[in-house]
């Protein structure tokens, strides 16, 4: 049966069709034991982009941090006694949110933030 699903794939990919991946989480993705879940994989679309959006593939992060100075106008500070840009990236302050969305993979805060610009009528679609 494994076989007949690979094939599946394998035929999906070469006709130009990308597949989602459908199997055990996290065993099945890309990413393995790394995988955040993030339902890239998921989609007919986004699975078709994974290798090059996915931060824990390949390059990964360090794509990012390569970009840092174009965007931040300054790469990351590296201080052993705060290493938090080194952890989290450039930034000029960390703060705690708390999002209030039920049932939203993480906090929230991204839904709750995307969900107020929708009812704001700042974008069409979300």
């Amino acid at each position: 049966m494994l076989i007949f699903a690979l094939a599946a794939v394998v035929h999906g990919t070469l006709a130009g069709k990308a597949v989602p991946i459908t199997g055990p989480w996290p065993s099945a993705y890309p990413a393995k034991d790394l995988c955040s879940n993030c339902g890239l994989c998921a989609s007919s679309v986004g699975v078709r982009h994974v290798t090059e959006a996915c931060a824990f593939l390949g390059d990964g992060m360090s794509r990012a941090e390569a970009l840092e100075p174009a965007i931040h106008g300054r790469g990351r500070r590296y201080d052993e006694a705060d290493l938090s840009e080194a952890h989290f990236g450039v930034h000029e302050r960390i703060v705690l949110a708390r999002g209030t969305q039920r049932g939203a993979q993480w906090t929230g805060v991204a839904t709750g933030v995307a969900l107020a610009m929708l009812e704001a009528g700042a974008v069409d679609a979300v």
